[in-house]
């Protein structure tokens, strides 16, 4: 007997009756226009140099000669005024005569802007081994060897520590007796040529790691 097929009505989705209880607009986020206020007093151009050259000596004479953006490093080298080397991985937290201050060391290095190792200068020569931050100002830190006949300096070699500011004008400056520790990887320490109970309670002792790379409080 042949089974007949009973035949279902066709499918539709119901109509909703539900309404949104809101109506989109376009454009969909209002602009809303821009506070009125009193046009402000821009500096002239000369008022601007003047202000960064009271932050960073130099601008000045840098305006007279620049001319294209690939003018600034040949005109700062021509001023003395060259990039260096630093490594701002490697700065350290210690004490100076002039306050407490993060140091950030000039990379030993032969590439340009780097400097000797302070075991390895001459007698005479000064080197800039890094920045003293203080606050928001900037201090040059030179050393120069003030003794000894052989290269690297030995136990017992003079050295001095000039601080400067950015204009070049030297705030202070102390000499140290150096101690090498171990000679296979240049760390040592300077102490001050004062008084025994001033060097036993530690105060005013650097010491140098790396051959004088990274330099930490005693």
């Amino acid at each position: 007997m042949k089974e007949e097929i009973r035949q279902l009505p066709p499918f539709s989705l119901p109509t909703s009756t539900i309404q949104p209880d809101f109506q989109l607009s376009y454009p969909y986020s209002p602009i809303y226009p821009c506070p009125s206020v009193p046009s402000p007093s821009f500096p002239t151009v000369n008022e601007a140099l003047a202000k960064a050259n009271s932050v960073v000596p130099g601008i000045l004479q840098m305006a007279h000669q620049l001319k294209s953006p690939e003018d600034i490093d040949p005109v700062t080298t021509s001023l003395g005024l060259s990039p260096q080397l630093f490594n701002f991985q490697m700065a350290t937290r210690v004490t100076t005569p002039i306050g407490k201050a993060l140091h950030v060391p000039v990379q030993i290095s032969k590439r340009e802007g780097g400097r000797k190792s302070l075991y390895y200068l001459n007698p005479g020569e000064e080197v800039l081994a890094g920045v003293y931050v203080i606050d928001d100002n900037i201090f040059y830190r030179f050393v120069r060897r003030m003794s000894g006949e052989v290269i690297p300096a030995q136990t017992g070699d003079c050295f001095a520590e000039r601080i400067a500011t950015r204009d070049g004008k030297t705030l202070v400056m102390e000499t140290g007796r150096l101690e090498v520790l171990d000679p296979r990887l240049g760390i040592g320490l300077l102490y001050p040529e004062q008084q025994p109970s001033v060097i036993a309670a530690r105060r005013g002792i650097s010491i140098w790691i790396f051959w004088s790379f990274i330099k930490i409080d005693w």
